[in-house]
């Protein structure tokens, strides 16, 4: 017997991507240091629930950052391993008008790559994230 075909999604999964640059301080007595990366990361979620202008969602994604800048203590140092890491995260938002939505979303993180420099992400490889505010979809796509 044939099946008839299935209906198109409502629309496809949004995809996330873009440069992100992320700044580690840390203090350890009188030394200061400070790490700035540069990443790409690319995320992929799929709504889970919806109902009327509120949905719950789910997703994974993965980082490549790349330490721009390493002082500590004044000196400078050079870091020469990329970052990779990679997140799974829900969240929840609400349309609040036109393209704009408020979000609430906790991540899970894990970085694979332990960078030659100390910080903490290299004694911490696993982190929690909880991110709040406005999301502005620009491409229509929700």
């Amino acid at each position: 017997a044939k099946h008839p075909p299935l209906p198109p999604p409502e629309t496809p999964p949004p995809q996330e991507g873009g440069i992100d640059s992320p700044r580690l301080h840390s203090r350890l007595d009188d030394l200061h240091s400070v790490m700035t990366f540069a990443g790409i990361p690319l995320r992929m979620d799929i709504r889970l629930f919806k109902s009327g202008p509120a949905e719950v969602y789910a997703g994974i994604g993965a980082e490549a950052e790349k330490c721009l800048k390493a002082t500590f203590g004044g000196i400078g140092f050079k870091e020469p391993k990329i970052q990779w890491s990679g997140s799974a995260f829900v969240g929840a938002q609400t349309r609040i008008a036109g393209g704009a939505w408020l979000y609430l979303q906790p991540e899970l993180s894990y970085y694979f790559t332990k960078t030659t420099l100390v910080s903490y992400r290299t004694e911490n490889r696993l982190g929690i994230t909880l991110s709040a505010g406005l999301r502005f979809d620009i491409a229509g796509s929700r």
